[in-house]
C-alpha cells in the first residue's frame, strides 16, 4: 500500500459530507458499521490522515477518530453551497480531534482560507457557538498547522519556525479604513479584518520568508 510504504505522505479524502454520501457508502460495504470504519478496515486513519467535512458524525466515530490521532478539515462555503448541513466544531474540540480549516473549491467558491473563517464563524452561530477573534485566528493558523502535524515549522511568529504570511493593506478600501477606525481595540479590528478585508487588500505574501507574490501599486483613487 502506497501509505504504508510511505509514512511520511499524508492521505486527505472525505467523510460524512452528506446523508446521501453516507447511504452510498453503506451500500458498498454492508459489514461496516459506519463510515469511518471502511477506512479503518483498510488502515487508512492514522495519525497523518486529515478527513475533509465529516458533519454527519456519530458520537462512535468522534471517540474513534480522537483515538486515532487524524485530524478533520472543515470546508464552510463547501458545505454551505451544496447544503450539506452544519459541522460541529464544538463535538469535535470535546474530543480532542485536530481541526483544520479548508476550501474544498470543487464545491467552495474561494481559495482563501482568511475568507473561510468568516464562513466558519457563521456555521457556528448557528449552532450556538460564538468564536472570539482569537479561536478564529487560531483555526486559520497554528491550529491548521497542528493538525497537519506541522506545528514545529510554522502556523505562528515562534521564532526558528517559517515565515508564512501575508501583508494587508486596509487603507486601499475606503471602507475598510472607516469601519476600522470605529473600532475601540485591536481585537475588534483584527475581528472586522476577518469579516471584511479580501484578496483584494493583500499586498504580498511570503512563504518560507520569501516573498512570493507582490501586489503591483495602486494607481488613481482607491476604492
Amino acid at each position: 500500500m502506497l501509505l504504508r510504504n510511505n509514512p511520511e505522505c499524508y492521505l486527505q479524502t472525505h467523510i460524512n459530507e452528506s446523508r446521501g454520501e453516507i447511504e452510498a457508502v453503506a451500500k458498498e460495504f454492508p459489514w461496516s458499521r459506519d463510515y469511518l470504519e471502511v477506512y479503518e478496515r483498510f488502515g487508512l486513519v492514522t495519525e497523518r490522515t486529515l478527513l475533509a467535512h465529516d458533519i454527519h458524525v456519530t458520537d462512535s466515530e468522534l471517540a474513534r477518530l480522537a483515538e486515532s490521532g487524524c485530524a478533520v478539515c472543515h470546508c464552510p462555503s463547501s458545505n454551505l453551497y451544496l447544503g450539506s448541513g452544519l459541522f460541529s466544531l464544538a463535538g469535535h474540540q470535546r474530543h480532542g480531534i485536530p481541526t483544520a480549516i479548508g476550501t474544498d473549491i470543487g464545491a467552495g467558491t474561494r481559495f482563501s482560507i482568511w475568507g473561510e473563517l468568516s464562513e466558519c464563524y457563521k456555521i457556528q452561530q448557528l449552532q450556538g457557538l460564538t468564536l472570539d477573534v482569537a479561536q478564529l485566528l487560531y483555526l486559520g493558523t497554528l491550529g491548521g498547522a497542528r493538525a497537519l502535524r506541522l506545528e514545529d515549522e510554522t502556523g505562528n511568529f515562534t521564532s526558528g519556525k517559517w515565515a508564512d504570511f501575508f501583508v494587508l493593506d486596509p487603507t486601499a478600501n475606503d471602507y475598510l479604513t472607516e469601519r476600522l477606525g470605529r473600532c475601540e481595540c485591536e481585537a475588534d479590528q483584527l475581528f472586522c479584518l476577518l469579516h471584511l478585508a479580501s484578496e483584494k487588500e493583500v499586498r504580498a505574501t511570503y512563504a518560507r520568508g520569501r516573498c512570493v507574490f507582490r501586489a503591483e501599486p495602486m494607481t488613481g483613487g482607491r476604492l
